[in-house]
């Protein structure tokens, strides 16, 4: 991705799945996001489209 001139970030967020679900046994049908985790996943993402100029600043 650097290589290439892409620019990426991993946010990891311990004790939740895929999706920030709660529910570790089944994360298939059963998603139940942490709030939390949620709030600042959302804030993250909105954060990096800013900074690479994909949605305007607030």
């Amino acid at each position: 991705m650097i290589q290439a001139g892409g620019i990426c970030e991993l946010h990891v967020y311990p004790g939740v799945g895929h999706l920030l679900t709660r529910n570790l046994a089944n994360q298939e049908d059963n998603f139940d996001p942490d709030p939390k985790f949620k709030a600042d996943g959302i804030a993250q993402l909105e954060r990096f489209l800013r900074e690479q100029g994909y949605l305007p600043e607030k």
